[in-house]
């Protein structure tokens, strides 16, 4: 049955009906069709953590088709979960610069919230808070977008706001990037609010799945036990 697939919010044709309107394409669209197939392979492979071949074939993809600039924001993702923070921030601020209204109305929300996260693990939270906020604006009701918002919040010492966020993302029957990130926060308010008996279900949930935790969330908790280890850290 004929239909589509949505990639970074873009409407993809999900099989051999765009075969049907090759003659109605240009080039350009052309070569972005020619990518669906690995651009949703790419999203499989961050999806399942094999960061380093995402970044071998977003590379490929974007070496093939040089114009579907959106390809470098999956990327920067890629970089941004080894740790390469400074390769994220490239990427993302060379997309920014280069987009134009168009990918900026379809990318715009994936964008903001990437460079947000880039901005609170490299602790420039004047930037950190500006991206979230524009993300947010752009999609309010996307979880990762509420949970990168409150995580800034969070740091910003925000706390009530932050935590009203993401108070009901964590699911302690599902561990996954979203409630494992909201999990660390929520412990951290807690802390923070001088009530670690309430927090300390959320630090031993992220605990016992700590091996699915990413570089850049394993660099975010052991930043959030090291200040809660300091004498008088909570309020």
């Amino acid at each position: 049955v004929p239909g589509t697939v949505d990639f970074n919010g873009q409407k993809l044709a999900s099989d051999g009906s765009s075969i049907l309107k090759i003659p109605f394409h240009t080039e350009e669209k052309l070569s972005r069709l020619s990518l669906t197939s690995d651009l949703l392979d790419g999203l499989d492979l961050l999806e399942s953590k094999q960061y380093e071949q995402a970044i071998r074939l977003y590379e490929d993809c974007l070496q093939r088709a040089p114009d579907f600039r959106a390809i470098k924001i999956d990327l920067a993702v890629a970089h941004l979960k080894l740790g390469d923070l400074d390769r994220s921030i490239e990427l993302l601020r060379s997309f920014e610069e280069e987009a134009d209204q168009e990918e900026l109305a379809l990318y715009g929300m994936y964008l903001y919230n990437a460079l947000a996260w880039n901005f609170l693990l490299t602790s420039e939270l004047e930037k950190a808070d500006k991206y979230s906020q524009l993300a947010i604006e752009a999609a309010p009701k996307n979880e990762n977008v509420k949970g990168t918002r409150a995580s800034v919040l969070i740091e910003l010492g925000q706390l009530e706001e932050g935590k009203k966020l993401i108070q009901d993302m964590v699911d302690f029957r599902f561990a996954n990037d979203q409630t494992l990130t909201a999990a660390m926060y929520l412990g951290f308010v807690y802390h923070l609010q001088n009530d670690p008996e309430a927090g300390r279900k959320y630090h031993d949930f992220v605990d016992a799945h700590i091996d699915l935790l990413a570089k850049d969330e394993l660099l975010l908790y052991a930043r959030i036990r090291g200040r809660m280890d300091q004498p008088g850290s909570g309020k």
